[in-house]
């Protein structure tokens, strides 16, 4: 029975099955945050255009600039639970995956904290990305249906032709490692591809509040 008993709680499988599942909502409440943010920055433009308060936000002496600062920092501050709960789950995985490998060494420990600290703060690059897509559509659009299909075409596009290369190149073959292997050596290459994701995000969220400005200074009506 004793035999039997290690057999069925093996703490290296049910250390795996934590990881998994842990992984399982970080992915799900990153993708609903995503969503969230993508869907909520895209109504904020063109919902004061339809509602007729554009010209009153103009007149004011606030720049588009200052204007899409407060409107991103609005729906940042009203998602900031869920990004605490995410960067606890994300941390966790890293931790979980570390106390799963026996023979880990105190380099790669030290990576690992590395990884940890780049994971979580791609949560949020990732938000402000979704927001300046977000904005941008809803700098475009005169009204709130024609920003939501702009900002999931944005998004569609760029996942397909920037991140989904990126992911493929590098990042499938880490993370097969990274769950599967029983050391971390990975970890550097894994930095490597965080490090690209975070910089193509802030790129092209910096190019895309820049174009949402410029579109806002345009507005007339």
């Amino acid at each position: 029975m004793g035999a039997l008993g290690r057999n069925q709680f093996d703490p290296a499988d049910i250390a795996t099955a934590l990881l998994l599942t842990v992984w399982g909502w970080e992915g799900w409440l990153s993708l609903w945050m995503g969503i969230v943010v993508t869907t909520r920055t895209a109504l904020l433009i063109a919902r004061e255009r339809e509602s007729q308060n554009w010209p009153l936000l103009r007149v004011t002496p606030f720049d588009s600039a200052d204007i899409l600062k407060a409107k991103a920092g609005a729906a940042l501050y009203w998602v900031r639970w869920p990004i605490i709960q995410l960067l606890f789950l994300r941390a966790a995985c890293v931790a979980i995956a570390v106390a799963n490998s026996p023979d880990i060494t105190p380099t790669q420990t030290a990576l690992a904290a590395a990884f940890a600290l780049l994971f979580c703060a791609e949560l949020f690059v990732s938000a402000v990305y979704n927001c300046s897509v977000g904005l941008t559509a809803s700098a475009f659009a005169k009204t709130s249906a024609v920003a939501n299909a702009a900002a999931y075409s944005l998004h569609i596009a760029l996942f397909l032709f920037i991140f989904l290369p990126i992911w493929n190149r590098f990042a499938g073959p880490i993370f097969e490692a990274f769950f599967y292997s029983d050391h971390l050596s990975t970890l550097t290459r894994s930095i490597a591809v965080f490090s690209l994701l975070i910089a193509a995000q802030l790129a092209l969220a910096g190019a895309m509040f820049f174009i949402a400005a410029i579109q806002l200074r345009r507005i007339v009506e």
